[in-house]
């Protein structure tokens, strides 16, 4: 089988076939139908160019080249850094909150994986990753890429989870 490819955008028929079905039994006006559809696609690319991505790393392929979605997104140079990665994918606003928040991530990826540590092992990663910059950088382009995307999943789903809760706090007042 042939794996996906992520594509740039959906073609109108194919937008107008999504809003049409996530709009049915939904309360929006057909605009809200259209963004949420556009969402949903852009989620769905999202999810085709991870595999993709994790499909090359897995191959070593490093053949496919960054979009303009990734436009300041990515090092000046691969193998990229640590710091490069705070900076550029997690963005918190102090280095410490980037790392403990990276290490939170990894502590998350490691405990579905069973580990016994899910801490211990996201500080071996971490520390993994800061030996490869002593060596010129740890970052492939196609790593760099495929980690981004994970992480940016994660980071979503827990601003997700933090207003969730926050919005069930207003409604009981």
């Amino acid at each position: 089988m042939t794996p996906m490819k992520p594509t740039k955008t959906p073609d109108i028929e194919t937008l107008a076939l999504l809003a049409a079905i996530v709009g049915q039994g939904m309360s929006k006006c057909p605009h809200e139908a259209v963004d949420y559809a556009w969402k949903l696609w852009e989620e769905s690319e999202q999810v085709v160019e991870h595999g993709y991505a994790a499909r090359a790393l897995t191959r070593g392929d490093e053949t496919f080249t960054f979009g303009k979605s990734w436009e300041g997104r990515i090092p000046k140079k691969f193998p990229g850094r640590l710091d490069d990665f705070l900076r550029l994918i997690v963005k918190a606003r102090t280095p410490a909150d980037s790392t403990k928040r990276l290490r939170d991530f990894f502590s998350e990826k490691s405990a579905t994986d069973d580990m016994p540590d899910p801490g211990a092992a996201a500080a071996a990663r971490i520390q993994k990753i800061k030996d490869g910059d002593k060596a010129g950088g740890y970052f492939t382009s196609t790593m760099w890429r495929s980690l981004a995307v994970l992480y940016e999943f994660w980071w979503q789903k827990q601003k997700s989870n933090k207003a969730r809760v926050s919005a069930k706090k207003r409604r009981k007042n």
